[in-house]
């Protein structure tokens, strides 16, 4: 808000001068120019030494005066100064000799230069000639009428400036008061004055000369306007405390606002009201938190009136119990009033109180902030319970002076018996556990001597299986060369012999084989053509798989040699082909192929024991049933078989994978379920020997051809 300083200015009875930079005049109140007899036209825009011829000397004075102010920018005093003033007509005319104090305020533009300068003159006139008719008042003794005048014209000059220094203060003091004010004249209580708080009230609203309802439409002045209205009626005091009214900010949008103010009616001398002051402070802010406080006050009262299984103490300093909330006189059964104004030690049980527990309870609590409070306490005629909690020093007071203390516990009697007797139920748990460990350590010693006896049963079921057809051919071919000889046809046995040869040569076959798969001897490696022994196998392999599977060579031509057992190779190949014909009871594709593979870096990390390197790579597959990936982590397991018993011995894939490792090699199984399984046998490579491919007929020509002898086949598992 601005105010009105042209009215100010003109009401002033200080005569007032402005004159610019260049000592133009610029502008005079109406005490100016009564006190110098002119008119304001006369002199406005004259330079203000020729509107008003002066000495040069008293020139010289006010233009230094001047230059002064334009310098340090801060008003300038000129105790006194000769300053004739032009008489009028009436009173005789001529120039009066007068005598002025006059001091030089600075206006300053915004940027803080000097922009104006306010000439103040105070008339001294009568006061200087009366020192001058008096030159010592030790040596005369003025005349009453003269005293009379020195004084008052003394008294006159004093007061006039104790005036201005008094208006300057309170000015001051009202511009830049924290709170707002203004001064409303008149019935229609128009702004007079209004400080900057006011301003900022209203967003700068143009306040001055305006009454109230031109400054406030309806809305906003619905509550004040009767209330001024029946103050300056009544001339009686109105004091507002928290009043909510809703202003518009410059944008027009309503806001809330709650004031604390007065409305103090003005009277004049004659005790005629003649306007209101306005006083008061913005507390929205303030409102609205002390709201937010009870509010959350309320909220914490109710939380601690429903934590029944909480107690919560206040204490003073001292440990003086002041407040016992709902859930301790729960938990203890003491009421507030039993308690209240009693040392907290009441609660502590007789032998923590020996100890001093309570005591160092509250020094720990007071040095470090918080002390930890689980222990067994006392209740109502001594019932103990146990309580899990804390015991906290409360902010102390703006002064410093400390409030006390804050005691939170949790009542956890039950879960602390609960967990007693888990405890000795534990103990119990334990010595069950160890008796039955125990007993489980001889079950399973015992299923693993019947496990060991089930393999040895079933490799010696195995081996049996294999010597009697053996033993049953030697024995065989012996009867017959004793028939023959019986009979006088013993010039022929070569042909039983060299049956009975042959079954003792697949015996030791047999024993080597044991051998190599314990361990206890290795394989003979010589270099071997894997595609040729494949080849010469073919014919074997189809016949071993019957006439409802089909069977496929896939032999990458130009392989390079191995190291390997034939046998053992052959062997593993029927093995795996067996398999593949049992996975497939209704039909389907066994596929055999080799090709040359190279296992990196990363696969052999990835499988422990293999050798990154060149490998020729035999695989056998099927489309038969598949097998999980359980079942296929263990299938390498000696003795491991999916076959129903007395169909396998489940040593087959097992000393294929023996076979493989003996010569360096590696053996791996993928099978989906449903869709067929492949097993892999890698065999380390000499990549300087590579072997010729096999024709059909160096396959025809190698085999053997009957003779028209009969045949006799036993099978004792079709």
């Amino acid at each position: 808000m601005s105010l009105n300083y042209q009215a100010l200015f003109d009401a002033s009875p200080n005569p007032y001068l402005v004159l610019d930079r260049s000592l133009n005049i610029a502008g005079a109140n109406k005490a100016y120019l009564q006190s110098t007899q002119r008119e304001l036209s006369d002199i406005v825009g004259r330079w203000a030494w020729n509107a008003f011829p002066t000495t040069a000397e008293t020139l010289a004075q006010a233009i230094a005066s001047f230059e002064r102010v334009i310098a340090t920018r801060e008003t300038d005093v000129m105790p006194l100064l000769r300053f004739d003033v032009a008489r009028t007509e009436a009173q005789g005319g001529g120039v009066e000799k007068r005598y002025w104090s006059i001091s030089h305020i600075p206006v300053l533009d915004e940027q803080g230069n000097v922009e104006l300068v306010l000439q103040h003159p105070i008339d001294v006139t009568e006061l200087e000639r009366l020192k001058k008719a008096v030159p010592s008042q030790n040596d005369v003794v003025l005349r009453p009428e003269q005293t009379g005048i020195f004084e008052r014209a003394q008294a006159v000059y004093e007061s006039n400036l104790a005036l201005k220094a008094d208006s300057d203060r309170l000015h001051a003091l009202f511009a830049q008061a924290p709170s707002f004010m203004a001064v409303l004249r008149g019935p229609e209580h128009r702004f007079e004055l209004a400080n900057e708080a006011y301003e900022n009230l209203l967003n700068a609203r143009p306040l001055a000369g305006r009454t109230v309802r031109e400054v406030f439409d309806a809305q906003e002045g619905l509550v004040f306007f009767d209330l001024l209205d029946r103050v300056y009626a009544t001339g009686e005091r109105f004091i507002g405390q928290a009043m909510e009214f809703h202003l518009q900010d410059p944008s027009g949008t309503p806001r809330r606002y709650l004031l604390d103010f007065v409305y103090q009616p003005m009277r004049d001398v004659a005790g005629e009201i003649t306007g209101i002051f306005v006083e008061g402070s913005d507390v929205t802010r303030l409102r609205d938190t002390l709201d937010t406080l009870a509010q959350r006050e309320a909220r914490l009262r109710l939380i601690t009136e429903n934590a029944k299984d909480h107690a919560i103490l206040m204490l003073d300093p001292q440990g003086i119990i002041t407040q016992w909330s709902i859930g301790a006189q729960g938990i203890f059964d003491w009421s507030e009033e039993e308690v209240v104004g009693k040392s907290v030690a009441m609660i502590f049980t007789p032998e923590d109180r020996a100890s001093g527990a309570d005591v160092h309870e509250l020094a720990t609590a007071a040095a470090q902030g918080k002390a930890l409070d689980i222990r067994w306490h006392i209740g109502k005629n001594g019932r103990r319970v146990f309580m899990n909690g804390t015991m906290n020093v409360l902010p102390p007071s703006p002064d410093g002076t400390p409030q006390g203390f804050i005691k939170i516990a949790r009542d956890e009697t039950e879960r602390h018996r609960a967990e007693k007797a888990l405890k000795e139920l534990n103990a119990t748990l334990e010595h069950r556990v160890e008796e039955r460990s125990r007993a489980l350590q001889t079950s399973q010693e015992q299923l693993r001597q019947s496990q060991k006896m089930e393999a040895i049963g079933q490799l010696t079921g195995g081996i049996a299986h294999d010597f009697n057809n053996m033993l049953a051919t030697i024995t065989s071919s012996l009867e017959l060369m004793n028939r023959r000889i019986a009979s006088g046809k013993g010039g022929d046995l070569t042909r039983y012999l060299t049956l009975a040869s042959s079954a003792a040569q697949s015996a030791a076959a047999l024993i080597k084989r044991l051998l190599a798969f314990s361990r206890k001897q290795t394989l003979d490696l010589p270099s071997l053509h894997v595609n040729a022994s494949i080849a010469q196998m073919e014919d074997m392999l189809r016949r071993s798989i019957g006439e409802h599977i089909q069977f496929q060579l896939a032999l990458q031509p130009g392989l390079p040699t191995v190291k390997s057992d034939r046998n053992q190779l052959e062997n593993a190949l029927l093995n795996l082909t067996i398999n593949a014909r049992d996975a497939m009871p209704a039909g389907g594709l066994i596929r055999i192929s080799t090709s040359s593979r190279e296992l990196d870096v990363s696969y052999a990390a990835m499988n422990p024991g293999v050798v990154a390197g060149p490998y020729v790579m035999v695989s056998v597959s099927d489309d038969g049933v598949g097998m999980s990936p359980e079942v296929v982590a263990k299938a390498f397991d000696p003795f491991f078989t999916t076959k129903p018993i007395g169909q396998g011995t489940g040593l087959g894939l097992s000393m294929i994978y023996g076979f493989a490792r003996q010569t360096n090699g590696h053996a791996s199984i993928h099978s989906v379920l449903g869709e067929g399984t492949t097993v892999n046998v890698y065999l380390p490579c000499n990549l300087t020997d590579f072997e010729t491919p096999v024709t059909q007929q160096q396959l025809v020509a190698r085999s053997p051809k009957g003779q028209g002898e009969t045949v006799l086949f036993v099978e004792d598992e079709p």
